[in-house]
This record gives structure tokens, C-alpha cells and sequence, in this order.
């Protein structure tokens, strides 16, 4: 109902427009089946935020600002990149704090250089970067699963530095097949050029987070080929968290109140990590 709310803000909506709204909203959640992972519902959600609205993207301007946005660091990250004595361990630092940029969770604000800041500063809550920085000296095939537009600037740079390092590691990217909050589209990612690293797949879907059944045989086919799969954010750890899948690294700020209680961590931990009996920390 907070992103329902959130998303008329953002088209400027009337108050009764809000209120059509609320109540398309909580008519669907009266008949949702709340087994599902949280992004299934947000997809039926958002579906019906859409066409209240009449608007197909009410993000598509907060995107294209929090990218510009993003670009502006880019220059000052390069080069604490390339002055890092471990350049991918740092480029997942800054990944990590790009993804404050956030319009679908509990967090009402964020600041971007206070979660650089952070990222570089101090410990990652869970971290086995150790353990990714090792098995991609083997690894061939690269998957990662992007989250939000904005962010996906940090991301780009962390994959960037990898093939940097390992230019022989094939590479491949999967965002949203269209537009859902603030995630980023697979249109989106060829327009900053994520094509440069490798080639750029689609979800299959309007769901902020990845569900692997209902991508494309192209996209399936990458994602059982990897050596190594980046998760990226909440949404996607929402769903790929219920695989048992060990190639999965889940590469996220922990900004919701369940969440934190699942994996028994404060809100704001940073998580990088294989999968894990949560509930044992």
C-alpha cells in the first residue's frame, strides 16, 4: 500500500486518483495467495497501479535522474577502483552502495555518498568476496541479475573491473522485460551500453525480482551455464534465495523489516553471500 501511495505521489495523482488507487490495490491483495515470493505480488501490484494511472513507467523519470545521478560519481569511482589493492573486492564495495537507489523498499531516504562512505569503510555484515574472488579464477561463464536503474551504473563498473581482470570470462546481464518501480529494463540497459561487457538478456517479465521458469530458453540457458550468478538486490534474493543453488552470490542491502527478521540481521546489513540457514546467525 506504501508503494501504491508512493508511485501516485509521483505522478502528481488526485486525491481520488489515490483513492482508485488504494482500492484496485487492496482488492487484489484480498485474493492473494501470500505463499508466493513478495515480487509476484508487487507484479500484480504494480499492473494494477499502471492502469489506474493510465502510465506504463510512473518511474521513468525518477530513473532517468538517479542515472545522471549516478553517472556524476562514476568518474571519482574509477579511480578508487583503479587505486584499490583489490580492485573487484572494492568494485563490489561501490556496487554494494549503489544499491541505497531504492523506490520499492522500507527506506524513505537514502543518501548516496554516506553508503559510499560506508561500503568502503567498514565491514560487509555477511561476506564471502573472498570465496567469489577465488572461484573466478576458474570461472568461464558470468550471470548476473540486475536490480535498479541508477544503480546499475555502480554494477556496470564492478563487471567492468572483472573483465578487466579476467577478459577471457563471458559475461551476460538480465534486467526486466518492462518497467516496474524503479528496476531497470532491459531497453534501459542497452541505453547506457551494458552490451560493452556482454550480451544483455531479458527477465521474460514486469517482476522486480527474477523468476528463472518464465524467462526466455536464451536467458534459461545462460543462467544454467554459469559458473558464477551475481544476484543483485532484495528483489531478486526474494525469489532465487528459495533455489539451492550454490554458483548464486546474493549482493544486497538488507532494507526490509521481514527480511531482517528471516535472515536474523539488522536492518542496512550488507550482504555478500552464498546461500546460508539464515535463521543460524
Amino acid at each position: 500500500m506504501n508503494q501504491a501511495l508512493r508511485a501516485s505521489n509521483i505522478m502528481g495523482a488526485s486525491e481520488e486518483k489515490k483513492m482508485q488507487v488504494a482500492i484496485s490495490v487492496i482488492k487484489y491483495l484480498s485474493n492473494v495467495d501470500f505463499a508466493v515470493p513478495p515480487p509476484v505480488i508487487s507484479e500484480g501490484v504494480y499492473s494494477r497501479i499502471k492502469k489506474v494511472l493510465n502510465n506504463d513507467d510512473p518511474y521513468k523519470k525518477v530513473k532517468q535522474h538517479f542515472t545522471e545521478i549516478a553517472f556524476s560519481y562514476l568518474p571519482q569511482l574509477k579511480k578508487i577502483v583503479k587505486k584499490s589493492k583489490s580492485p573487484i573486492d572494492t568494485a563490489a564495495r561501490l556496487s554494494l552502495a549503489g544499491n541505497v537507489i531504492d523506490f520499492g523498499s522500507q527506506m524513505e531516504k537514502f543518501d548516496v555518498d554516506d553508503a559510499i562512505n560506508t561500503s568502503l569503510s567498514t565491514k560487509i555484515t555477511l561476506d564471502d568476496s573472498k570465496i567469489f574472488i577465488e572461484e573466478l579464477k576458474k570461472a568461464k561463464n558470468l550471470f548476473f541479475v540486475a536490480d535498479n536503474a541508477g544503480e546499475i551504473v555502480f554494477d556496470k563498473l564492478l563487471l567492468q573491473t572483472i573483465k578487466e581482470v579476467y577478459p577471457e570470462i563471458n559475461i551476460k546481464t538480465v534486467a526486466r522485460e518492462a518497467p516496474i518501480i524503479n528496476d531497470i529494463t532491459i531497453d534501459e540497459m542497452k541505453a547506457i551500453n551494458m552490451q560493452e561487457i556482454g550480451e544483455v538478456l531479458s527477465s521474460g517479465a514486469a517482476m522486480p525480482g527474477l523468476d528463472i521458469s518464465r524467462c526466455s530458453e536464451k536467458c534459461k540457458k545462460a543462467f544454467y551455464d554459469a559458473d558464477i550468478i551475481i544476484s543483485k538486490g532484495q528483489g531478486n534474493f526474494e525469489i532465487l534465495s528459495e533455489l539451492n543453488d550454490n554458483r548464486i552470490y546474493f549482493l544486497f542491502i538488507v532494507k526490509c523489516s521481514v527480511i531482517a527478521r528471516y535472515m536474523n540481521l539488522p536492518l542496512l546489513s550488507r550482504v555478500f553471500s552464498k546461500k546460508r540457514e539464515w535463521q543460524d546467525w
